[in-house]
């Protein structure tokens, strides 16, 4: 398709992402309506383990250990409208602005109900400002619910080399930098 983003909707790099990660499931989703496009979803399917992801809930001891537990059961299957690996909205495309609601609403009701090997329970719509996106309304019409995510680590930049980018880092960071450097 050609997009605005073409590059990251590109059939080129759609086909390099799928043989680069062969542990995740692609599927695409074309909206379609009197043979006129009028968007298009990439969906990703993968395996995880969750648990890890509980220990930075800010959420009450009692409530955390319940989670915990159900997610002990180790890996989940998820399905992810977006791209796993890449910051921003790259999962669906908009043909016209004005078929968003149309496209958020089928998408909506297409995820949970999509065939894939291992059935998800999890499903995650990645990377969309409410701001900038109202539409996405519809989806919690559908009860699909928002939520933000903090990063990991932010980064104040006041580097004059890579030495002083490197002691900045969090160790964990730090060690696989240097491995990597060596």
């Amino acid at each position: 398709m050609d997009t605005d983003q073409g590059f990251y909707f590109s059939r080129s790099f759609l086909e390099a992402f799928e043989k680069a990660n062969t542990a995740i499931a692609y599927t695409y989703i074309i909206f379609k309506t009197n043979n006129r496009v009028k968007g298009f979803a990439v969906i990703q399917s993968m395996s995880v383990n969750l648990e890890a992801a509980t220990a930075t809930l800010p959420i009450p001891q009692r409530l955390f250990r319940s989670i915990q537990c159900y997610l002990s059961r180790a890996r989940r299957e998820i399905t992810l409208c977006g791209n796993v690996f890449l910051s921003g909205n790259f999962g669906v495309h908009i043909v016209d602005a004005h078929f968003a609601p149309e496209v958020y609403r089928a998408l909506g009701h297409l995820l949970p109900n999509l065939k894939t090997q291992k059935k998800a329970k999890v499903f995650f719509l990645k990377d969309f400002d409410l701001q900038k996106q109202p539409y996405v309304s519809v989806l919690e019409r559908q009860k699909f619910h928002p939520f933000e995510v903090a990063p990991n680590m932010v980064l104040e930049i006041r580097w004059s080399d890579f030495l002083a980018y490197k002691k900045d880092l969090k160790s964990k960071y730090r060690i696989k930098i240097n491995k990597a450097d060596s």
